[in-house]
């Protein structure tokens, strides 16, 4: 899986045969055909897994979130990161060139990619921080969405584009999603406090 991993998201679906994998993972054929009924499925789980690794590397939310700004920016900055990988790009370019044929792998890519994985943990914080009444938050999926959506949105083309983001405006981005949505989402009398100071 590693081997087809490597192939599919450096060369894409087209180059890469079975044969080619079973070659390089230095098995027979027949045993690659043992986990895979074809080079659909082998690629499909391929990237399935791949994207199930880079979720579960990303660090998104940090330890410590006693002080909300911090934390909002921290978590801003580990999803421009993760979004930057350049493994990540490709996988994503991959399949999306991909997905018209393959619809089911669109599916499983959304369903493995690392934002996915960034909303559910970053729902169960949202949830958690509503709890201790710390921000007021009605729907945590829909929360934790929009912070997403306004962290990647500046990003996502140009990266995926291969043209060149500036860090600073990488971090630019960050502190402003993490400004408006404490704006939005701050309990009451932690946006007195902070009109006080």
């Amino acid at each position: 899986m590693e081997i087809a991993s490597r192939l599919f998201i450096s060369e894409g679906y087209g180059p890469v045969t079975i044969e080619r994998v079973a070659r390089e993972a230095r098995v027979s054929k027949t045993t690659v055909y043992k986990f895979v009924s074809s080079k659909e499925q082998l690629y499909e789980l391929a990237v399935s897994q791949t994207a199930r690794r880079r979720a579960a590397e990303d660090g998104l939310i940090p330890d410590d979130s006693s002080d909300l700004r911090r934390t909002f920016e921290t978590i801003g900055r580990n999803l421009l990161q993760a979004l930057s990988d350049p493994e990540s790009l490709s996988l994503m370019r991959n399949v999306i060139a991909e997905s018209p044929r393959f619809p089911q792998l669109a599916e499983a890519f959304h369903r493995n990619s690392p934002f996915q994985s960034a909303k559910v943990r970053l729902t169960k914080l949202l949830e958690k921080l509503g709890q201790e009444g710390r921000l007021s938050v009605q729907d945590p999926g829909m929360a934790a969405s929009q912070f997403i959506g306004m962290v990647r949105d500046n990003a996502l083309t140009r990266l995926l584009l291969g043209l060149n983001v500036k860090s600073r405006e990488l971090e630019r981005t960050t502190l402003a999603a993490a400004d408006a949505f404490l704006k939005i989402y701050a309990a009451e009398d932690l946006q007195n406090h902070r009109e006080c100071v």
